[in-house]
């Protein structure tokens, strides 16, 4: 069961240490503000990807909204992992623009409107529809009720930087508590933009077991992130208006136990596409919370900004993504242990 979990998440993905201070900074100005009378964008009442929900996953709640990046077909190449296929993405050598399609899907009775950030590694890259030959950091667009909408997009390569790509689809419809580190809400793709070779030990680090008694129904597969202050307390939070506030300071995230070792990244990012790494290789101990305070520079940073904020929190960078995959073909572990969690960041009543 738990492996037909991690499958039908990583199928959906398909469908759906401080730095930048030298680079100028992005803003408003760099969103391109895109409409479904652009030639690159396909309009429909046909929602496909939702209609094929309803037969892949067991929910009492249905799905109403979709937002997927899928590249193009020239770009896909397949891992198989104990007889499913698991996607990801390879740059031909003589490329370094990936090309693929935007969906998002919207059956609910209000409009949807999204920004869509992508990044290699820790850092955002430029996109633009196929149509244009302007790049922009981040593509905002409104997605009408009942309908499907398709974008043929761009994105800018880096063929020596990190092999990975997320997606990063901003809801900025959704209720204020949405990115609270318990929803799925980025996507993250293997890239090989240049030659690897993975060996057996990189393999062989993925490598755990665990009894029958050691995974209960409550326990967290993934780490789910909160926001702790003094004493390492979780956070409580205080609404004002429409806005979401804490009611004291936060000093860092405190990540739920999971039932093996692994080691987590966590990228500051805000809705423009500006990001830093602040923390990198933090030690996740087995069955065991995991406490991350960040430095007075990082939270004077977070605090100073008007923007939205958001962690991205992920293990298994680059191709240990594969090396995960090819674990678990082996039997060497009992499910996919690759994860992305996206926290959003709330400024004080204080």
């Amino acid at each position: 069961m738990i492996l037909r979990q991690s499958f039908i998440l990583s199928w959906f993905c398909v469908f759906i240490l401080v730095g930048c201070q030298n680079k100028e900074l992005l803003n408003e100005e760099d969103t391109l503000i895109l409409n479904e009378e652009n030639t690159s964008v396909e309009v429909s009442k046909n929602m496909r990807i939702l209609d094929d929900s309803e037969n892949s996953f067991d929910s009492t709640i249905p799905f109403t909204v979709v937002k997927s990046f899928n590249p193009n077909e020239e770009y896909i190449e397949y891992e198989e992992v104990q007889g499913e296929k698991f996607t990801y993405i390879k740059l031909p050598k003589s490329k370094s623009i990936i090309s693929g399609k935007l969906t998002f899907e919207n059956d609910r009775e209000d409009p949807l409107i999204i920004k869509t950030l992508f990044f290699q590694g820790n850092e955002n890259i430029k996109i633009k529809p196929q149509n244009s030959s302007e790049w922009t950091s981040s593509i905002t667009y409104e997605v009408s009720p009942h309908s499907s909408h398709t974008i043929n997009i761009d994105l800018k390569w880096d063929v020596n930087g990190m092999q990975e790509l997320t997606f990063f689809p901003i809801d900025q419809t959704s209720e204020v508590e949405h990115y609270n580190g318990g929803n799925l809400g980025s996507f993250r793709f293997f890239v090989q933009s240049k030659d690897i070779t993975l060996s057996k030990e990189s393999v062989n680090e993925q490598a755990f077991q665990l009894d029958n008694n050691e995974l209960k129904p409550e326990q967290d597969v993934f780490p789910v992130p909160i926001w702790v202050g003094e004493n390492n307390d979780e956070v409580e939070f205080s609404s004002k208006g429409s806005i979401l506030l804490t009611k004291e300071k936060v000093r860092g995230i405190k990540l739920s136990a999971i039932p093996y070792d692994t080691e987590v990244d966590i990228v500051l990012v805000d809705e423009f596409g500006n990001s830093s790494l602040i923390s990198k290789g933090v030690k996740i101990v087995k069955d065991q919370p995991t406490t991350i305070s960040f430095n007075h520079d990082v939270l004077e940073k977070m605090y100073s900004e008007d923007a939205r904020q958001f962690l991205l929190i992920m293990n298994n960078r680059e191709e240990k993504i594969l090396s995960d995959l090819k674990a678990l073909n082996l039997y060497q572990k009992p499910f996919f242990t690759s994860h992305q969690r996206v926290i959003e960041f709330y400024k004080s009543e204080k």
